[in-house]
């Protein structure tokens, strides 16, 4: 039943009485990496836009065109038809588009989408066990901040939303309470 449900709710700015799941926030950065990953698998695929582009002078018919179209794409539409030669007609000009690796920037915009989600959900890099820039400072200062700031607070507010809402039904003397996760310094 819906009244047994205890929601707990993340702050929305635009709307107090429905809460903001962390996916829901972030559903921008999600699609980013989706779309991102589906084009960069196309890329490899087939180069998700075209490697070359086909010149002439000359006006080219509805007919024409469509009949070059699907004879190109037949010819050279997969990545099992890579590298196949072509023989043009007509006067066609084969004009070839250059990417390079940098351009691509693939490591980027993983790191880029990673430290996004991060900060979505407020983790460190050390609490991922992401260590490649951490040294024994650091990764203490990363544990207390993130039990600071992230796992207390979390804490609290489960405890404070049982507190009020559930423990008054069942156990109305009772007080929930936790141990403090912080480390001492």
């Amino acid at each position: 039943m819906p009244h047994e449900i205890l929601f707990f709710k993340n702050t929305n700015p635009s709307n107090p009485y429905r809460g903001l799941g962390i996916v829901e926030a972030a559903s921008n950065t999600i699609d980013i990496d989706e779309y991102s990953s589906v084009w960069n698998r196309n890329f490899f695929w087939n180069s998700a836009r075209p490697d070359a582009v086909l010149m002439t002078d000359q006006k080219l018919t509805d007919e024409t065109y469509k009949r070059l179209m699907e004879k190109w794409y037949t010819k050279f539409g997969t990545a099992s038809n890579a590298h196949r030669m072509a023989v043009l007609e007509s006067g066609l000009k084969y004009l070839p588009i250059q990417t390079t690796a940098k351009d691509m920037d693939f490591l980027e915009q993983q790191r880029w989408t990673r430290d996004k989600l991060m900060a979505l959900f407020r983790n460190t890099k050390m609490s991922l066990g992401i260590v490649e820039d951490v040294n024994r400072a650091s990764a203490e200062v990363s544990e207390y901040v993130h039990a600071k700031n992230v796992i207390k607070p979390e804490m609290q507010r489960l405890t404070d939303s049982l507190n009020e809402f559930f423990v008054p039904i069942y156990a109305p003397d009772l007080f929930l309470d936790f141990e403090n996760p912080v480390p001492q310094q």
